[in-house]
């Protein structure tokens, strides 16, 4: 499976809105959206030293990246992870910020992730 994909369709996961990520994600995680959006992210994070030297992601996206992640583990260790805390806290809005700016600095586009790629039916 092409690494850098996998990566891209977990910012786009990241940078949907809690409403949208409850929409594009199967029933089934429909309990547990927040553990989802960030394992998908998490899971894909540890893909990006590979992809740097492969010298595939940018200095910018890289810093992107990074600041996604660790403001998101910042969030877990602060903050419950529960739906209204993902939902409406300022710092899980500055994260969906982050992978945003992320994708733009990789020129990819902003549009629906492809959740096959984590999720069967």
């Amino acid at each position: 499976m092409n690494q850098y994909k996998i990566l891209v369709e977990s910012l786009k996961l990241m940078a949907l809105s809690y409403e949208e990520q409850r929409e594009v994600l199967p029933d089934f995680v429909e309990d547990n959206i927040e553990e989802d959006v960030v394992s998908v992210f998490d899971n894909a994070f540890k893909l990006v030293p590979q992809l740097m030297d492969e010298e595939k992601l940018s200095y910018k996206a890289v810093g992107k990246i990074i600041s996604c992640f660790v403001l998101m583990d910042l969030n877990i260790s602060n903050t419950d992870l529960n739906e209204d805390a993902f939902k409406h806290n300022e710092l899980w809005v500055r994260v969906r910020t982050l992978a945003k700016e992320a994708l733009i600095e990789m020129n990819e586009p902003l549009t629906r992730p492809n959740i096959d790629l984590y999720f069967d039916d």
